[in-house]
C-alpha cells in the first residue's frame, strides 16, 4: 500500500503492508520524517481528522492505497491547542502565485509541494534531452537541444508541453480550468491515474487551486484528489465559473503585450509568438 505524506517540507511517499496496525504506520511515519509519535498529528480524509483513533485497527480498514495524510509538525512552530481539533468547514480558493514568467511551476510546486521553480524546469529539460525521438523538432518547434536549454532560461513561460510531463512525472492528472472558456484541459487524462489537481488559467497566467480549511494555514491545503472525486472536481470549476463572472482573465485575441527584451509592442497571443520567432525574444508582459 502507497500512501503519501504532505509535511511543511514536501511529500514523500511510503509503502506500508494493508495487515499491519495504525500503531505500526505512526511508527513507519516517524522513521520518514523524524518526527516523534507524540509530536505528529496525522490527518487524513474528509472532513480531515486524526488518524490516532483505534491505532490496533489494520490500515486497510481506515486507508486505500493512494490516500494523502498530513502530517502536521509540531515541532516547528504550530501550536499544539490552535488545532486541539481537526478542522472541518472547508472552502477550494485560487492560491495566488508570483507572476514572474515562472507561475505554472510556481503553481506545480504548490499542489505537489514539490519542487522548487529551477527543479522542475530540469525536469522537463531532462525528459525532452532524454527522449529525441518523442520530443522532436516538429513538436516542439524548436530543436531538441535549443528546447532543453531554452526551458531553463528564468523567463520562459511554460505550458501545454511542460504541462504533460509534469504529469508524467508526477503520476497525476492535472486538470487545467481556462477562465475565459471554462474549458477544462487534462494533462494524463489518457494515464489513468487515480489522483488529480487542478490549475486555473487566466490566458497569460497559472494559479493552483486548492481546499482551504477554515482557521488552517496554507500548509493544510488539500490540492491532491482523487480522479473519482466529482465533489471536488465541481467545487474546482465553480472557482473558474466564479472568475468568469468576473471577467479576470486576458483576451488573447485582442491584449496587448510588450516585449521586455526591446520595448516592442504586440497585439495578442499570435503577434507575441511570431516576435519570438523572429528575435529569440520570450520575456513579455501585459503592456
Amino acid at each position: 500500500m502507497h500512501l503519501r505524506l504532505r509535511t511543511k517540507d514536501g511529500v514523500i511517499t511510503i509503502t506500508v503492508s494493508p495487515k499491519c496496525t495504525i500503531r505500526e504506520l505512526l511508527e513507519e511515519i516517524e522513521r520518514k520524517t523524524g518526527i516523534e509519535v507524540a509530536k505528529q498529528k496525522i490527518l487524513h480524509g474528509f472532513p480531515q481528522r486524526e488518524l490516532r483513533a483505534d491505532v490496533e485497527k489494520p490500515v486497510e480498514t481506515v486507508l486505500q492505497s493512494g490516500d494523502s495524510l498530513t502530517v502536521d509538525r509540531l515541532s516547528i512552530g504550530v501550536e499544539p491547542e490552535k488545532f486541539s481539533s481537526a478542522p472541518t468547514e472547508s472552502t477550494f480558493v485560487r492560491r495566488k502565485v508570483p507572476d514572474d514568467n515562472s507561475c505554472l511551476f510556481h503553481a506545480i510546486s504548490y499542489v505537489f509541494r514539490n519542487g522548487s521553480v529551477e527543479e522542475l524546469r530540469h525536469i522537463i529539460s531532462e525528459t525532452v534531452r532524454l527522449n529525441p525521438d518523442l520530443y522532436s523538432e516538429a513538436f516542439l518547434g524548436k530543436s531538441n537541444q535549443e528546447y532543453s536549454r531554452w526551458i531553463l532560461l528564468p523567463e520562459t513561460w511554460g505550458g501545454a508541453i511542460e504541462l504533460s510531463i509534469l504529469s508524467k512525472y508526477f503520476r497525476t492528472e492535472i486538470s487545467v480550468f481556462d477562465i475565459q472558456t471554462l474549458r477544462m484541459d487534462r494533462y494524463g487524462e489518457a494515464d489513468n491515474y487515480e489522483e488529480r489537481v487542478f490549475l486555473l488559467y487566466d490566458g497569460i497566467h497559472y494559479d493552483p487551486l486548492a481546499r482551504a480549511y477554515t482557521g488552517a494555514s496554507r500548509e493544510y491545503d488539500v490540492t491532491i484528489f482523487k480522479i473519482w472525486d466529482e465533489e471536488a472536481l465541481v467545487c474546482a470549476k465553480s472557482v473558474a465559473e466564479e472568475a468568469n463572472r468576473n471577467r479576470q482573465y486576458t483576451d488573447l485575441a485582442s491584449f496587448t503585450l510588450m516585449c521586455r527584451n526591446c520595448g516592442a509592442k504586440l497585439k495578442g497571443e499570435t503577434g507575441a509568438v511570431e516576435h519570438a520567432k523572429q528575435t529569440g525574444h520570450t520575456n513579455f508582459t501585459e503592456a
